[in-house]
């Protein structure tokens, strides 16, 4: 049988935050069923570029997402990366 796991990740959440704070649930629910483990973030470290990191199990050099947005010439306009035709890798998959 095929195990699950799934990963989360709290975007800007501070390792300090995790040993300063109580949050009686997170804890719960990783004494009760999961793990917790600090990380370390790429560069550049932006939610994008980190995310797709951690979903492609690789760098940003690999993956070929650097930024949160491109320039689109079409529009003269930065627009927000949502999709994945920007990726050169493909995600991990169960």
């Amino acid at each position: 049988m095929q195990q699950r796991i799934i990963v989360g990740m709290i975007d800007g959440f501070g390792w300090d935050y995790w040993e300063l704070s109580e949050m009686p649930n997170l804890r719960r629910m990783v004494k009760e069923n999961g793990h917790v483990t600090r990380g370390s973030a790429v560069f550049p470290t932006l939610t994008n570029v980190n995310n797709i990191s951690i979903a492609c199990g690789t760098w940003p050099e690999n993956h070929g997402v650097a930024a949160n947005s491109y320039y689109d010439a079409a529009s003269n306009s930065s627009q927000y990366i949502e999709d994945s035709s920007f990726l050169t890798c493909k995600p991990l998959s169960g």
